[in-house]
């Protein structure tokens, strides 16, 4: 499982982040603070009874009830989250149920990338990179009463929808992983998210 996850998070991620210019973090100071920045730093965050929070990012997601969370991970100012089926055979890129849940700041990109009609288009290029087929085109999803920006792919036996949405100056991704449409819809309507700041 690690491996598949890596492989599509590294190269989403991996492409257009570099360090900020100096022109860049100029304009980054003088914007004004989100909520969760003024009090915290980003960090992994941690799980309680189930629930993956981190007030740092202002985020609570409770993954379906079948799926397992896995201790959250941090790579740079990116936190990267895995809910997995307890069957789930590690490494092996097969139709079991699977949840992955990353944030990282816009501030990383390059302005025509801080929103999230952009950040998602970069994660179809990554995963048509890695050999799925995207579904249709760009529609809008909701999880938990949250608008979100959704593209459903296949590759083989597995069935994807990808949420990406935009809160306090980060990209939200969540990627649904399951046998077909209708598996892979119900662990979206299954999982519960909450932004907390």
């Amino acid at each position: 499982m690690r491996c598949f996850t890596t492989l599509v998070l590294a190269t989403a991620l991996g492409g257009p982040m570099t360090p900020p210019t100096a022109q860049q973090q100029s304009s980054q100071s003088n914007a004004p603070a989100t909520a969760s920045s003024q009090n915290l730093q980003p960090n992994k965050g941690m799980i309680e009874k189930g629930t993956y929070k981190n007030p740092s990012i202002g985020l609570e997601f409770t993954p379906a009830e079948n799926l397992d969370l896995q201790e959250p991970e941090m790579q740079g100012a990116t936190v990267t989250v895995t809910a997995q089926d307890r069957g789930w055979t590690a490494g092996l890129l097969s139709a079991r149920s699977l949840t992955v849940f990353y944030a990282g700041p816009f501030s990383l990109y390059p302005e025509r990338w801080r929103d999230a009609t952009s950040h998602l288009k970069m994660v179809i290029r990554a995963q048509e990179a890695n050999g799925f087929q995207q579904i249709g085109s760009l529609a809008s999803g909701q999880m938990s009463g949250i608008q979100f920006l959704r593209a459903d792919f296949t590759k083989g036996r597995v069935y994807e929808a990808i949420l990406v949405t935009a809160h306090n100056g980060y990209a939200f991704v969540f990627i649904f992983t399951g046998s077909g449409v209708r598996v892979t819809n119900k662990l979206i309507a299954s999982t519960k998210v909450k932004f907390t700041s």
